[in-house]
Order: C-alpha cells, then sequence, then structure tokens
C-alpha cells in the first residue's frame, strides 16, 4: 500500500483525467487514486483496474459548485488521511512534480515534508506556442515534453498536499 493518496474532482474531462491518473498512478499506484465524478449526468472514459471512482452530484452553477467541493474535497482528504501518511489534491489538469535537481522521486519529495502540515507548489500554467509546438498527443511523451513556455501563475500556486485535516 502507498502512503500517499491523491485525488482529483472532475466533470467532463476525458483528455486529463486519463493524464492525470498515468502521472499520479505511476507516482503512488492506481489503488491509491481517488476520482470524485462530479455530476452522474456525463460518460467518464474507462479507467485501468483499481482506480478507485466515487460519483457525486452536487451544485452545477459555479458560486454554490465551488462552496461545495470545497468542503467536499476537505472532508475527502481527512477521510484518507485515516489510511495515508498525505493527500494529494489536484484538478485533472494539474500536475505535481518533484524538483528534477532534488533527485528524489515526487513520493520521498512529499514525504520528506511531512513535518510541514501541508505543501503549496509553485504554479506553472504552461503555455502552448501554437507558431512552433504541436497539438498535445498522447503518444508524443509527457506534457513539458511537448511545451516549453510557461507562466508562474498565482491562482495555480496553491496548497496541494496536506498531512493532516484541512479546511
Amino acid at each position: 500500500m502507498s502512503d500517499i493518496a491523491a485525488f482529483t474532482l472532475v466533470r467532463n474531462d476525458s483528455y486529463f483525467l486519463r493524464k492525470c491518473i498515468d502521472h499520479y498512478g505511476a507516482a503512488f499506484g492506481l489503488q491509491a487514486l481517488f476520482v470524485l465524478r462530479h455530476g452522474s449526468d456525463w460518460t467518464m472514459p474507462a479507467l485501468p483496474p483499481g482506480v478507485n471512482v466515487l460519483t457525486f452530484d452536487g451544485p452545477m452553477p459555479r458560486g454554490p459548485r465551488n462552496d461545495w467541493s470545497a468542503a467536499l474535497c476537505s472532508d475527502f482528504a481527512a477521510f484518507l488521511l485515516g489510511q495515508y501518511k498525505a493527500v494529494v489534491r489536484a484538478d485533472t489538469d494539474e500536475f505535481l512534480v518533484a524538483d528534477p535537481q532534488s533527485g528524489l522521486s515526487l513520493a520521498d519529495a512529499i514525504l520528506a515534508e511531512r513535518d510541514q502540515g501541508c505543501i503549496s507548489a509553485l504554479g506553472i500554467d504552461v503555455i502552448h506556442d501554437i507558431a512552433n509546438e504541436s497539438a498535445l498527443s498522447q503518444e508524443a511523451g509527457s506534457i513539458l515534453a511537448q511545451r516549453r513556455h510557461g507562466v508562474i501563475t498565482r491562482e495555480f500556486t496553491k496548497p496541494c498536499v496536506v498531512f493532516h485535516p484541512a479546511t
């Protein structure tokens, strides 16, 4: 069993959901991944065996949805912390990576910070240089292998790993 669980809340996103499962599945194992499917009114792609899927119906308008999803994610992370040492919460298009210069795997980098209570990532919005880069392709490798530009974005620089329940 992994020491780290990861979960995402998703609605109508097949492409990045598959990338998310590939990324975090390689880091923590498929059994430690949890997909919180928002709404039963859309078809989710087939996922690899072992990935945990829970379906929740909740508010759809943006304001009430944000409050509802924040409470759901806080409560679900607290639940997972009963079984795991750390919990990663990321949108399907957010990929947490360890500093390559550290030489640590993502799991080892996370567990090395257990005394911090939580970890915030440096958010970088990856940019598509249309004149010089092709459309993203599942077959062309990692997203960062296909994109060379990004902008540091404060909206994406946020807590994404918890070691203790948090609201």
